[in-house]
């Protein structure tokens, strides 16, 4: 019987194929911070578009608070401030995952390799497999010759 086929690299395979998949989940916890930081500025927008709401209504009134007025002018620069800072994180973290998606191509591309030489072995394994076979079948007809031509009469397959 034939030895069954081992890849001596299998462990490395697997240990590139973890790798792969933890960068696939660093990339996935990227994405969903940035999700979660575009939301943040998202809600940022909708204050300031409430903020200036709150300013219209407060123009529209016969008398005037100017403390009012003043705070709400200080809201709105810290507001526009915070969307200022939220944009910055957001294209940092968008720096950080393209740097990650290309590690992941590149753990990718790894495990790859490895796995196209698996393919590769396995296919000269069987290329092989198959040359022992026709050689015993070669071997097997040769003995049947031999000794149908050693006794003149034709030999029995098994006896």
């Amino acid at each position: 019987m034939a030895k069954r086929f081992k890849f001596r690299l299998a462990a490395l395979l697997d240990l590139r194929k973890r790798r792969e998949e933890e960068q696939r989940r660093v990339v996935a916890r990227r994405v969903r911070e940035i999700q979660r930081s575009r939301g943040a500025l998202s809600e940022l927008h909708r204050r300031v578009d409430d903020a200036m709401a709150q300013a219209r209504r407060d123009c529209d009134r016969p008398a005037i608070d100017v403390a009012s007025v003043l705070q709400g002018q200080r809201w709105r620069a810290h507001l526009k401030r915070r969307i200022g800072e939220q944009c910055a994180e957001i294209d940092g973290l968008a720096s950080l995952l393209r740097d990650e998606r290309m590690g992941l191509a590149r753990r990718a591309t790894e495990r790859k390799a490895i796995e196209k030489l698996r393919e590769r072995r396995l296919a000269e394994y069987h290329a092989a497999r198959r040359r022992r076979e026709r050689f015993e079948e070669d071997e097997i007809a040769s003995n049947l010759c031999e000794r149908r031509g050693n006794s003149g009469r034709p030999a029995l397959v098994g006896g």
